[in-house]
């Protein structure tokens, strides 16, 4: 993909009224548009803002660069989102919902958990598919990968980045309720993530 083609965290939705925001945080080798569009060429956060139920909120993809040779780990993407929820002014609505597939919801988990003055305007964070225990695909992948990304979501042992990061977010004790939901489809015929990891 071309920088010009590169695709770039946006408003699908910026009414200038709105107290609250929507946020899509995509996950490992996904991107802010592929990821949240449906066999049927539906996209997700154009949904929502044409529902009428979510005219109160303003719609936002937040996009960030992931791949096998990806080169930023969790946590600078976690950095890489404070500067661009600041910077594109989602960081001030009242009320800011979270919704993170895969490694996309360690990336927001990290992100709460560095910007606490955030996460007390965070209404609520639901979590698609997220590998809160590691994924076993990612085990194998570490060995062909050199993606620090990767390498983080291999299945967790107690002295692993996401058993921390596990560890961090249950002593955080937020207030804002987050949910979880596993896929039961698999991928490519690959099962990426599993029911246990997903709902931890």
């Amino acid at each position: 993909m071309a920088a010009s083609e590169e695709i770039t965290s946006k408003y699908i939705r910026q009414s200038g009224s709105a107290d609250t925001v929507i946020v899509f945080v995509h996950g490992l080798l996904g991107d802010a548009q592929s990821t949240w569009i449906a066999r049927n060429g539906a996209y997700w956060p154009a949904l929502l803002a044409k529902d009428p139920t979510f005219d109160a909120a303003d719609i936002y993809v937040f996009s960030y660069s992931t791949g096998f040779w990806a080169t930023l780990s969790i946590d600078e993407l976690a950095e890489n989102m404070r500067v661009d929820l600041a910077a594109n002014g989602v960081t001030s609505y009242k009320k800011i919902i979270f919704l993170s597939h895969s490694m996309g919801g360690l990336v927001t988990r990290a992100y709460l958990l560095k910007n606490k003055d955030v996460a007390e305007h965070t209404w609520f964070a639901y979590f698609y598919s997220t590998p809160t225990t590691g994924s076993e695909i990612a085990s194998f992948l570490q060995y062909i990968s050199s993606s620090p990304q990767i390498a983080k979501l291999k299945s967790m042992n107690a002295d692993d980045y996401i058993a921390d990061l596990l560890r961090q977010w249950i002593a955080a004790g937020f207030t804002f309720p987050s949910y979880c939901a596993y896929e039961k489809r698999p991928t490519r015929g690959i099962s990426i993530v599993s029911m246990a990891s997903a709902a931890a």
